[in-house]
């Protein structure tokens, strides 16, 4: 951000008295912008012992598997906004269930709130941003070809979970350990 939205004038970066990171400060109006994480969402739906997965066709990860997700609209609930990203991502419709896992992504500014969800059908299609999407039985997802960390941390834990007989709520802080990967704080050795 480099122009004040209340005035238009350049913004300068400022440590303010007990602030714990400099700021976006306006130097004409005065105005101080926090540049708060983005929250993300992901459905974590499942038929029966079956699980949806989308192969993205977007970057970041062009060609990866991952749960449908996005970012949430201003507001949007993070439960609705679950709901359009199965329906946008893999036509699929859902019945959404409760929060599953909670994911702080600090390198890239992100938190992400996965749901738990129930397929209406196995039936899915590929949506605008996904090259295809459809179900995968434990043994058939494709664990290399996943996008993103908290996917298959998310998924990993499902499937513990679902063994145990009991679905927890779990939650991770993801830190970066390369480009390409990073690994949840919680799982690190």
């Amino acid at each position: 951000m480099n122009f004040c939205s209340e005035c238009g004038s350049r913004l300068s970066s400022r440590e303010r008295l007990g602030d714990r990171a400099p700021r976006r400060v306006c130097p004409a109006c005065g105005k101080v912008f926090y540049l708060d994480p983005r929250l993300v969402v992901a459905c974590l739906a499942f038929h029966g012992d079956r699980v949806l997965l989308c192969r993205r066709g977007v970057e970041p990860a062009y060609g990866r598997w991952t749960l449908p997700s996005g970012f949430v609209d201003a507001g949007e609930s993070t439960s609705a906004a679950a709901s359009r990203e199965a329906l946008e991502e893999a036509r699929a419709t859902v019945t959404l269930g409760r929060p599953y896992a909670l994911f702080h992504i600090p390198h890239a500014n992100q938190m992400q709130v996965v749901y738990l969800a129930t397929l209406a059908e196995a039936a899915c299609e590929a949506g605008s941003e996904t090259l295809e999407a459809r179900v995968f039985a434990e043994a058939e997802i494709p664990w290399a070809d996943l996008a993103f960390v908290t996917t298959q941390v998310a998924l990993r834990r499902y499937f513990e979970d679902r063994r145990d007989g009991l679905l927890g709520f779990h939650f991770s802080d993801v830190v970066e350990v390369s480009a390409r990967r990073s690994v949840p704080a919680a799982l690190r050795p």
